[in-house]
């Protein structure tokens, strides 16, 4: 059963019109991931460890990403964001923490078919504000919030790709 059913079974829905049916399609739907170049945008100590562990869970569940080696401008990106950005006085001991994951790519406007724009198509994780923290965060957290943000990332696309 498609997520669309599911989803519209639940809500009690039964005369949906276009608009709100084509809403609740996933924006992964009929993303081709081996197209998608696979980016982590961490601090350079733990990129490899987390790209590593990224790639990992897709291709656990056979998804495989082109790697962020082989990019060329304007090809669409499944970036992973762990950033941690010490602010303030560093007796006060806060940090901002971003963790999200999006996919990225150039898209044409319905309205002008001739301009391509590139932006977020779909994104779970902190929003434009990042985290405030009063310690930094660890490695440890950093694979936990990667582990959750993949998950649910491979959940949407395999239902919305079934």
């Amino acid at each position: 059963m498609s997520l669309f059913i599911i989803v519209a079974l639940l809500m009690g829905v039964n005369n949906l019109s276009i608009s709100k049916a084509e809403s609740l399609i996933s924006t992964s739907h009929g993303l081709d991931l081996s197209q998608v170049h696979l980016d982590v945008d961490v601090s350079h100590e733990y990129y490899d460890r987390l790209y590593k562990r990224f790639y990992t869970h897709l291709n656990r569940v056979g998804l495989t990403p082109k790697s962020s080696t082989t990019y060329k401008q304007g090809e669409p990106v499944l970036r992973l964001t762990l950033k941690v950005k010490a602010v303030g006085e560093p007796s006060l001991n806060l940090f901002l923490y971003t963790a999200k994951l999006e996919v990225q790519e150039r898209v044409v406007t319905e309205r002008t078919p001739e301009v391509r724009a590139w932006v977020v198509t779909w994104s779970i994780g902190t929003s434009d504000e990042p985290e405030v923290r009063a310690a930094p965060v660890t490695i440890e957290e950093m694979e936990k919030d990667l582990d959750k943000l993949v998950k649910w990332f491979i959940l949407d696309y395999q239902y919305a790709n079934q």
